[in-house]
């Protein structure tokens, strides 16, 4: 029982600190922002910030890993997906997951994501969508020799779309943005400009 309770304690102090830190990391770059700064914040001393980071770039580490693994999981746990049966009823359900995640999440993807986020995380973020593509695909051979090229443009659209969602306040609901997105996946974004008759 007493385990359990340091644990949760652990888990309550660690998320703590990191929702500090990416409240200040939203505004400013991480050379701006200090450890006292982040506990005075937290209502925490110093000390114990170095019990569990060695520095702010070991906090920032550790969210995007968690992040990361958290969108691999999701990602990887999805099932029927092909090149072939590409629809609604099986594009729907990994936009449905992945923009309520990052909803969820809204703030920390803004922050990392954002004008202050490391670009690396961006590319980190697209690199994962992309292996899971890759992975479910692999067994085509209907692909062609520039399935590589339509796998990125695949995934940096749609990335580029949730972060411009983040970056415009989310106006859209989750809901009309996977319909959006599903639609043009399907379809390609140009049908989308035609005139209606």
């Amino acid at each position: 029982m007493n385990n359990d309770f340091e644990s949760s304690r652990v888990l309550h102090t660690k998320q703590l600190i990191k929702n500090v830190f990416i409240d200040l990391y939203i505004n400013r770059s991480i050379d701006g922002i200090s450890v006292r700064e982040i506990t005075d914040k937290a209502g925490l001393n110093r000390g114990t910030f170095y019990i569990h980071y060695q520095d702010i770039y070991d906090l920032l580490d550790e969210i995007e890993d968690e992040i990361l693994d958290d969108l691999n999981k999701m990602i990887s746990k999805l099932k029927g997906f092909t090149a072939q049966n590409a629809n609604l009823e099986t594009i729907r359900p990994i936009l449905v997951q992945a923009l309520g995640y990052v909803k969820d999440k809204s703030k920390y993807f803004k922050a990392l994501l954002g004008a202050n986020g490391s670009p690396s995380f961006l590319k980190k973020v697209k690199q994962v969508a992309k292996l899971n593509f890759l992975d479910k695909l692999k067994d085509e051979n209907k692909l062609g020799e520039f399935s590589d090229y339509l796998i990125e443009y695949i995934v940096a659209a749609n990335v580029g779309i949730i972060v411009y969602w983040l970056e415009t306040g989310m106006k859209i609901s989750a809901d009309e943005l996977t319909n959006l997105m599903s639609r043009i996946m399907l379809s390609g974004p140009l049908s989308h400009f035609r005139p209606t008759r």
